[in-house]
C-alpha cells in the first residue's frame, strides 16, 4: 500500500489528478449548490484531514467537524512502519500540523471521540461522549484496523499488530539487538516492518502461507528481486506455509507452523491485512462489500453521506469497474473531489492509480492495477539496482512498476493514463525512447 512517499514529500514529477465532472443525462456538466448545512467527517486519517483543509481553501464557509477516535491530531501513517519504526523519524513530524491549525482553520477537531451511531432518518452522528451532532453532509473516513489471527496464543504478550502510533511506540520500544522477531505476513506492511526491524538489529524471519512473498500486487520479477534483497540483509524467509499457533507461557516463546515446526520468537508482529471499518455504515443500513460501497463520486445510496479513503469502495472512473484502494493518493484524490462536489460541482476522481512501498535502500514505486496475466517486459538491469517494469494487457501499458527509477515512473503514469499501445519487443530494447511512444498519441 503506498501513499505519499514515507513521510517525504511527493517528488516533483508527480502528475496532478484528473477530475470528470458528473454528467446529466444530456451530457452537460451537472452542477448543485455548495452545501451550507453542517458537514461532520467521522475519522481524522488523511482522506478526513484532506477533506476538511481542502473545504476551507476551496472557500466553504460552512461549519466542519472532524472526529478521529485517536488521541492525536491527523498524522501520516505509511512511516509507522518504516522511517518512524526504524527510529529515522521523530514523532513529530509525523503530523500532518499542529492541532491548533484546525482551530485557525475553523475545523473543529475533536480527537479520542467516536461516532457511534449515524441515524440517516434524523441526519444525526452520536459519539461515545453522549452528543448528537447534525449534519447537511457526512463523509465517512473511517479507514480500516489491523487483522488479527484467530489461533491459539494470539492473546501472548508479545503478539503485536501495527496500525497506529500507539503500535508503533509499543513495537519499536521492545526491539533490541538480537531479539528474535517473527513477522507473520508477506505483503507490503509485513516486509516493511521486517527491513525496520533488521536495521534496528532484530533477527527477522518472515512467514508467508503464499508461495512468495508480495503475490498480490507485485510483478513476479520484483518479488523475487526484494526477496533476495530481504534475504542479503539476513532475513529468513518462509513462505508457502502458514501459522497454527503462538507457543509460551504469559509471554510468546514461539510460533507453531503448519507443518509442524516451530519458530523461536521473543517477539512476533501479525501483519495479514486489514479489515475494514464499516460498521457504522452497515448499522445505518448502506451498503457494504469489504468496506462502504459508493459511486464514482464517492457517494453512498444515501445523497447526504459519502465515503473516501481505505473503507470506500468506489466506482472507479480510471479502472471502469468496482475497487478498494488503499494508498494515500486515493485518500487524497477522493478527498479533493468529494470536497469540490460539497462546493456544488459533483466531480468524479479518475486518476491512474498509483502505490509505493520502501523497503532498505529500495523505493518501489508502481502505477496502475497489476492483474493477473499481465504480460511484463523488463526495462534496465537489476544488478544495477535501477529497473522497470511495464505490463501489457492486449498490448496496451495498464501498468509499470519502478525500483529505484523515478524517471520509469514518471513516464509510466503517463504512459498507462493515456492508454498507450507498444508491442513487448520495442519495450524490451534499451535503445527505444520511450517518450516517443506519448508523442505518437500526442
Amino acid at each position: 500500500m503506498f501513499p505519499a512517499v514515507q513521510g517525504q514529500k511527493p517528488p516533483s514529477f508527480f502528475l496532478l489528478p484528473h477530475y470528470a465532472c458528473a454528467q446529466g443525462r444530456s451530457g452537460s456538466a451537472v452542477m448543485s449548490e455548495p452545501v451550507t448545512g453542517p458537514i461532520v467527517i467521522v475519522g481524522a486519517g488523511q482522506a478526513g484531514m484532506q477533506l476538511a483543509t481542502t473545504l476551507r481553501q476551496l472557500k466553504c464557509t460552512a461549519p466542519i467537524t472532524l472526529i478521529g477516535d485517536e488521541p492525536f491530531p491527523p498524522y501520516e501513517r505509511p512511516p509507522l512502519s518504516k522511517a518512524y519504526l526504524a527510529g529515522e523519524l521523530a514523532e513529530e513530524r509525523l503530523f500532518f500540523r499542529k492541532a491548533q491549525a484546525y482551530a485557525d482553520q475553523g475545523i473543529d477537531l475533536r480527537l479520542a471521540t467516536r461516532v457511534s451511531v449515524l441515524d440517516r432518518a434524523t441526519r444525526t452522528v452520536t459519539t461515545d461522549r453522549g452528543e448528537t451532532l447534525a449534519y447537511a453532509a457526512c463523509v465517512l473516513a473511517t479507514g480500516s484496523r489491523a487483522r488479527h489471527l484467530r489461533i491459539e496464543g494470539a492473546d501472548l504478550d508479545g503478539v503485536l499488530t501495527l496500525r497506529g502510533i500507539a503500535d508503533a511506540k509499543t513495537l519499536r520500544n521492545r526491539v533490541r539487538p538480537g531479539l528474535r522477531a517473527v513477522v507473520i505476513g508477506g505483503g507490503y506492511i509485513g516486509m516493511e516492518i521486517a527491513a525496520s526491524l533488521t536495521k534496528l538489529g532484530a533477527r527477522v524471519t518472515v512467514v508467508e502461507a503464499l508461495p512468495r512473498v508480495l503475490s498480490r500486487g507485485v510483478a513476479p520479477a520484483i518479488a523475487t528481486y526484494v526477496a533476495q534483497r530481504h534475504q542479503d540483509e539476513g532475513v529468513v524467509l518462509q513462505t508457502g506455509v502458514g501459522v497454527a499457533a503462538f507457543e509460551g507461557g504469559a509471554a510468546v516463546e514461539g510460533v507453531r507452523l503448519a507443518d509442524g515446526r516451530t519458530l523461536p520468537a521473543d517477539l512476533v508482529v501479525v501483519g495479514v491485512g486489514a479489515v475494514m471499518n464499516d460498521e457504522l455504515a452497515a448499522a445505518a443500513g448502506l451498503a457494504t462489500d469489504g468496506g462502504v460501497v459508493t459511486d464514482a463520486m464517492a457517494r453512498t445510496a444515501d445523497a447526504a453521506v459519502f465515503a473516501i479513503g481505505d473503507v470506500s469502495v468506489q466506482d472507479h472512473g480510471f479502472l471502469g469497474r468496482r475497487v478498494r484502494l488503499e494508498s494515500v493518493q486515493n485518500a487524497v484524490d477522493q478527498a479533493k473531489a468529494v470536497a469540490r462536489t460539497l462546493m456544488g460541482q459533483p466531480t468524479a476522481m479518475v486518476e491512474v492509480p498509483w502505490f509505493w512501498t520502501q523497503q532498505f535502500d529500495m523505493m518501489i514505486q508502481m502505477v496502475g492495477v497489476a492483474e493477473e496475466g499481465l504480460e511484463w517486459v523488463s526495462r534496465g538491469d537489476p544488478t544495477t539496482g535501477s529497473f522497470a517494469l511495464y505490463g501489457l494487457t492486449d498490448g496496451v501499458i495498464s501498468a509499470v512498476q519502478a525500483v529505484n527509477s523515478g524517471s520509469d515512473y514518471a513516464l509510466g503514469r503517463r504512459l498507462v493514463r493515456d492508454r498507450t499501445s507498444a508491442k513487448a519487443s520495442v519495450l524490451a530494447d534499451p535503445a527505444t525512447d520511450l517518450k516517443a511512444l506519448l508523442a505518437k498519441r500526442a
